[in-house]
Parts: C-alpha cells; structure tokens; sequence
C-alpha cells in the first residue's frame, strides 16, 4: 500500500486540477443535458438564454392570470344565467298576476314564489368562485358584497372597482362586474316627470307587496323594473362574453409565443453528444451512465488539524484567523459511512475504471489512519 504524503500531493495537485477542471465541465452538460452551463461557458448564447427564460418565467405568470381570470369568467357567466333565467320567470308570474284572472289565494302562492326567487338572486348576488371570492364585490373580494339589515334592507357592501390582469406585456384585462353594475339601481319616473331610482331587491319586495295586495299598478311598474334589471344583465353577459373571447385569444398567442421561445431556447441549450464527445475525447458512450452516477467534488487536502468543536473554530483552524465574512465558502457535512470517496487518477484517465476505485470514506480515513502509523515506523 502506498503511503500518501504531503509531496505527493503537492506535485500532483496541478495535474489533477487541469484533469479534474475539464471532466467536471464534461459531468456538468452530461448531467444537465446543456451545451451552455454557466454564463462563463458562452457569454453570448448564456446572456440570450437567461433573457428568454425571464420572458418565459414571465408567460408563466401570464397563464396563470389567464387561468384566474377564466375562472371568475367562467363563474360570473353561470350566476348570470341563473339570475337571467330567474328574472325571466319572475317577469312571467308577474304578467299572470296583473291580468286580473288570479284569485287572493293564487296572488299570495305567486307572491310566496316571487319572495322565494328573490331570495334565490341575492344568493346568486353572492356568488364565490372556485377560491372562495365573492366575484361581484369589486375589489373587496373576501367580503360579502349582499347583505341584509336588521330592518331587511339589502345593503351593498362592495366596491365599485374592475378588477384587471396582465395577461401579455402591454395587455391588461378586466374580468369582473361590481355589483352594482349587475344588480344596480332601477330608474323609474314620477307623475312629475323626474327620474328616481330604487334599489334591485327593493323593487323586488314592492313588486311581490303589489302581486299580494292585487295592485295592478304596482305589479305594471315591477314589470317595467324587471325589464330594466333584464336588459342590464344581458349587457353584463355580453361583456363576460367578449371578455372570455379576448382571454381565449390572448391565451392562444401566448401559447404559441412559448413555443417560439422553447423552440429558441432549445436551440442554443440542448446538447448534441457527438459535439460533447468531442468536447471531452477521454469519454465514450459508455461511459456517460457511469459519469453521472455521482455528484463529484474535490475535498481540500490539510496537513494540520482542524478544531471542529464549532462552525467558527473550523473556518479560523483551517483558512486563519479574520476570515469569517470576507470570502464565501462553502462547508459539506457528510456521513463517512455513506460517502464514497474516488481515485482522482482514474476519474481523469479512464473513467469507466472509477468504481473500481470506489471506497467508503470511513474506510478511506483508516487507511490514512494506517499510513500514518506507517509512516512513523518507516520515518522515525
């Protein structure tokens, strides 16, 4: 057994850096499957690389805001089709009523049925979507935007903002109706001509109030009111419509800019293995599985003893006093008996030889502990 001392490695450290310099670059691209490692590798091809990358971690985000959008889209167009059918059958219960053919007690089952659908509006008026915001409370989106007072006023208690995403780098767009602009005011006008609003769900409980009391001109108004309320929702409808057009559009050129782009980036990254094996004559084909079974690192060769009692006393017993903080370093703390240690000879001249060179650490740090022994009998 040879005895390894500090000549030895004094006049091999530079053979074994040069050697071990080139096959860890080599291990590097055959592990990552890239021509282009690090910036220093290829400045050019490494500077457009991590710019297309920072546009593509950007798409990233762009899909994701589309996604979100899509979902408040796609949950607002279900509650609008709810509260539209909803109004539609309201608007039929009412023209029954004002034609003068219902009895008391039928008006008061159609006022019952008309109660009911309005509490049915304001759950829809309070509709979540799939992350549990409210999608008609503006931008306060954790707060229910309908709620009833003690007196049973249905208050707002939304904002009037229109929320918006990036979805590209010059594009914006909007996904949300308040509530005000889906369940807003009605207009009526007075006997004197002026204009006066009255709020969704109060127009609602006077129209049900007219059906139950047979007042013709309460249940003509109402009427009027749905209508109103109608043609709003139809608006907002449209609005989700073209809205989810443009997200769909929007997503399709994303999509096939992502592809430009991978496409791009494939081009200047993946690695052709002929042009690798020529890189590095010393590997074969088959050599590549055994090259990349390992994370390989060179371990620093000390002479002295390090004072392992903390992480300080180890950094200033093996660089010096003071320099904690000047230079980073990096420390690797290993299990002996599940760390392999290799020959750095073999690894440089023919690395499929490397596992026959294979010892534990544990194992590896005896036999030093050996060759000191023997070092001392052989040099007294």
């Amino acid at each position: 057994m040879k005895v390894s001392t500090s000549l030895f490695f004094d006049r091999s450290t530079n053979q074994m850096i040069k050697g071990q310099s080139e096959l860890a670059k080599t291990q590097t691209r055959l592990s990552s499957g890239k021509e282009v490692v690090n910036p220093s590798d290829a400045p050019d091809k490494a500077t457009a690389i991590q710019r297309i990358k920072s546009v593509l971690n950007k798409q990233d985000s762009f899909e994701s805001n589309i996604n979100g959008a899509e979902n408040r889209l796609i949950a607002e167009e279900t509650a609008l089709k709810g509260v539209s059918d909803i109004l539609t059958r309201i608007k039929e219960l009412s023209i029954q009523a004002a034609n003068g053919t219902l009895g008391p007690r039928d008006k008061e089952l159609v006022a019952i049925e008309v109660e009911g659908l309005t509490q049915d509006l304001l759950s829809l008026a309070n509709t979540q979507d799939v992350n549990d915001n409210y999608i008609f409370s503006g931008s306060r989106i954790q707060i229910q935007p309908f709620q009833k007072s003690s007196n049973g006023d249905v208050i707002y208690f939304g904002d009037e903002t229109r929320n918006e995403v990036q979805v590209s780098e010059q594009r914006y767009i909007r996904f949300n109706r308040t509530g005000t602009d889906v369940f807003g005011r009605v207009l009526r006008e007075t006997d004197s001509g002026e204009t006066v609003g009255k709020g969704f769900f109060e127009a609602l409980g006077e129209l049900a109030m007219g059906i139950r009391k047979s007042d013709t001109s309460a249940i003509n108004q109402g009427i009027d009111d749905l209508d109103q309320a109608s043609f709003n929702i139809a608006v907002a409808t449209a609005q989700v419509g073209s809205e989810m057009a443009s997200v769909n559009t929007q997503r399709e050129v994303n999509e096939e800019t992502v592809l430009q782009l991978r496409t791009i980036l494939s081009n200047l990254e993946d690695l052709v293995i002929n042009a690798l094996l020529a890189f590095s004559p010393k590997f074969k084909p088959s050599d590549i599985p055994e090259a990349i079974a390992y994370i390989f690192f060179r371990a620093p060769y000390y002479s002295k003893d390090i004072d392992y009692t903390s992480v300080e006393t180890e950094i200033n017993s093996s660089y010096g006093e003071g320099q904690i903080g000047k230079q980073p370093r990096a420390f690797i703390r290993v299990d002996p008996d599940r760390t392999f240690v290799f020959s750095s000879e073999i690894r440089v001249i023919n690395p499929s030889d490397i596992d026959k060179s294979r010892k534990l650490l544990s194992d590896y740090l005896r036999i030093i502990s050996q060759n000191a022994e023997i070092y001392k009998t052989l040099f007294p």
